[in-house]
């Protein structure tokens, strides 16, 4: 075989090698990228067409609707008395009171099972939720320093949905500042297949602009599944921010985020709050039976009122390193009112 003849065999191989090449490089592409939807009939809920129903229902049977009930006794001042905190607080309000009766407050949230043995429960919800002042202060005056009446907190309930027997609920540990609180309930045996929150702790490291979130809760009594895009804020302390709809017993949800596009969940933090606005308005005394019609003149007595309005789309939530945080702070509390901390997402 002579030099030349050679020389264009091994040209002519060195270019079948690299086609092949080519050609392999090419198919490996077209399959990376190549996207794989479910078709079940069903509409979509999740990445890809996946659905997350399933999921969801199964998470649902730990999240659980909580009402407190809170009694006050409350004490009317007259007009002309001019009491202020200081001398009330030197003095039995029953002395000097015109009237006294008894009402109640009631609030609702959401908590939800993250331990459950031998008939012992534990909730995790927000602290806002359960905790109610021990003394309520109404004024005659803007500046706050003439009392109209005192109000101090006699009893107070804590309701869980779905709960079998008659024990009460009761606060084992609470953070007013991290707005974090963990409720215990001893349950019967019709209780027995309450399921604890099967979760995969996650992290807020994790999240970025455009991040989506998952809440699931109790918004207005019903139970409810939001989603909300994450807004990366650097100067909230401790919380973060996204745009899901945030409405009154939402308070104390899971909120869940979805890793790498696949149907699994991570628990990254609790909702806890929204961004909101107070509003003063004139109100007619109104009896139960009168009404005032619009556009007609009223010549009654009037009032002013306050009322909290929500900014819709404004949501803050507690971080999952937040509450960690608080349940190893509260490790030996917790030990000595029967629970195995070791089960709970504590990662120490």
């Amino acid at each position: 075989m002579n030099y030349n003849r050679l020389k264009n065999l091994i040209r002519y191989s060195t270019l079948i090698f690299l086609v092949a090449i080519s050609s392999i490089s090419c198919k490996q592409t077209e399959i990376i990228s190549e996207q794989r939807t479910i078709q079940d009939g069903k509409y979509d809920s999740g990445p890809n067409g996946k659905s997350i129903g399933t999921t969801i229902k199964y998470l649902s049977e730990s999240v659980k609707k909580i009402d407190v009930l809170t009694f006050y006794k409350t004490w009317e001042f007259p007009k002309n008395s001019e009491y202020t905190k200081d001398y009330l607080s030197k003095i039995s309000p029953k002395e000097i009171a015109i009237s006294s009766n008894v009402n109640n407050e009631s609030a609702s949230g959401t908590a939800f099972v993250v331990y459950f043995h031998n008939y012992l429960s534990g909730f995790l919800t927000c602290a806002h939720v359960v905790e109610k002042p021990d003394i309520i202060y109404t004024f005659f005056d803007e500046d706050q320093t003439i009392v109209r009446s005192m109000s101090f907190k006699i009893r107070q309930q804590i309701f869980i949905s779905d709960m079998h027997g008659e024990n009460s609920v009761e606060v084992v540990a609470i953070d007013t500042k991290k707005d974090l609180a963990f409720l215990k309930k001893k349950l019967d045996i019709n209780d027995a297949s309450l399921k604890p929150f099967n979760f995969t702790v996650g992290s807020t490291d994790k999240l970025e602009w455009g991040s989506e979130i998952y809440v699931l809760g109790y918004p207005l009594g019903n139970l409810m599944l939001t989603k909300g895009v994450i807004s990366i804020d650097k100067s909230i302390n401790k919380r973060f921010l996204s745009d899901a709809m945030y409405n009154k017993g939402i308070s104390g949800s899971p909120v869940f985020a979805i890793l790498d596009g696949n149907n699994n969940f991570e628990w990254i933090g609790i909702a806890s709050s929204a961004s909101a606005q107070t509003v003063q308005y004139l109100t007619p005394k109104l009896d139960i039976d009168e009404k005032v019609h619009n556009n007609t003149e009223y010549y009654g007595d009037i009032f002013i009122e306050e009322k909290l309005l929500i900014n819709y789309g404004v949501t803050y939530s507690i971080p999952i390193e937040e509450i960690i945080t608080f349940i190893v702070r509260n490790k030996s509390v917790l030990r000595e009112r029967g629970y195995v901390t070791d089960l709970l997402p504590t990662k120490d």
